[in-house]
């Protein structure tokens, strides 16, 4: 059985933060990372670049080339983390191998969540939160003319852009009476909808997709909503949200509320065992630091007890420095955007899009600040 020092579940902006961090303090303590995908550290916000082909896969990496071998770093790669145990400190793969640890680190992020929805394993319903997702749905799109979103939020939007440039009908479903309600004001989701109507998208709010309809080859046809209306649809997309991805943990006697609960040194319940990004439950929005954060400090602990004297990690200037630009451009120069209106845009939106420092764009689009 191979053993490490350190060992890290998953390849989010978490786990790649982490690395880096655990690197200052021990340069040399053996130290793995298990990916259930192939290519891992790959910025997710992007993937809808990559499905509308504006981007390429290598474009949207957010680690330097040859990352693994700098950070000494040894790639499990293509090979899923089944079960953990604690006991024997070794986590159980896909491959029937056993890998001992350390100290361990969660950082699973988030799982798709499956709305309560008759037909989602209809052909040509997909979920889009990862590379795979979008290979998927590519080989898929051949002959596909309209696609039908079901969720108003970030995710959702992102595929909606994607489909319109490439010249497809989009319907979004949004539960909602508005866009993006839960990080944006009226006059933010007003703005985001105006946009996307500009753009040729079809908007229903304030209502439920209640079933997914499918012809006799089992592919999508149509959505019925809770209204009763019926929209024919070729392809559709599970866009209501994330949850956290606790599922390395049942049956391990650890605490978790909605998802894994960490102090404030990204420590679990066990000693040795943290979690970083998405996984993660239990703390208020305005408590909770970002995933790139989490990571930080997670394996700054992992590898140095005496860091517990220190305080909570900071964002460094140069993180600070890009965000005070973005607040001053909403709320200067007429803008109009109260500075609570800017805090909360930048936590809600900017945050996410951390794991690769492009935020601004993505900021620009959603508040249509775009030059």
């Amino acid at each position: 059985m191979r053993n490490y020092k350190y060992l890290i579940v998953g390849s989010s902006v978490a786990a790649v933060s982490a690395v880096k961090a655990l690197r200052k303090a021990d340069p040399d303590g053996s130290l793995a990372i298990i990916s259930e995908e192939l290519n891992p550290t790959y910025s997710r916000p992007l993937i809808y670049e990559l499905l509308c082909k504006k981007m390429k896969e290598k474009e949207i990496t957010f680690c330097e080339p040859g990352f693994f071998n700098i950070f000494k770093v040894e790639p499990i790669l293509g090979i899923k983390a089944l079960s953990l145990h604690t006991g024997a400190c070794n986590v159980h793969l896909s491959n029937g191998e056993e890998i001992g640890y350390g100290k361990l680190l969660i950082a699973t992020g988030g799982k798709p969540i499956a709305p309560p929805v008759q037909g989602v394993d209809l052909k040509n319903v997909f979920t889009f939160t990862s590379l795979g997702d979008v290979k998927k749905m590519g080989r898929s799109l051949s002959g596909v003319q309209t696609c039908l979103v079901i969720g108003g939020g970030l995710i959702g939007l992102q595929v909606s852009e994607a489909f319109l440039k490439m010249g497809k009908k989009v319907h979004i479903v949004e539960l909602l009476d508005r866009l993006l309600a839960p990080i944006l004001d009226k006059e933010g989701s007003a703005i985001a909808q105006e946009v996307l109507t500009r753009q040729g998208a079809i908007i229903h709010t304030s209502v439920a997709a209640q079933e997914i309809l499918g012809g006799k080859n089992k592919k999508v046809r149509a959505v019925k909503l809770s209204n009763g209306e019926e929209i024919p649809a070729d392809l559709v997309v599970l866009a209501v949200g994330v949850r956290p991805n606790t599922e390395l943990v049942k049956g391990v006697n650890i605490t978790v509320n909605k998802g894994i609960l960490v102090d404030k040194h990204m420590e679990t319940s066990l000693k040795g065992l943290f979690a970083a990004g998405d996984e993660v439950g239990g703390m208020p929005w305005s408590a909770s630091p970002g995933a790139f954060t989490m990571g930080w400090r997670a394996g700054e602990m992992a590898a140095q007890e005496a860091c517990r004297q220190k305080q909570f990690f900071d964002v460094s200037p140069t993180h600070t420095d890009a965000l005070g630009r973005l607040i001053q451009r909403m709320t200067g120069n007429g803008h109009g955007h109260t500075w609570h209106e800017a805090e909360i845009a930048i936590q809600n939106i900017v945050d996410y899009y951390a794991d690769h420092f492009r935020s601004e764009k993505m900021l620009q689009r959603v508040l249509h600040r775009a030059p």
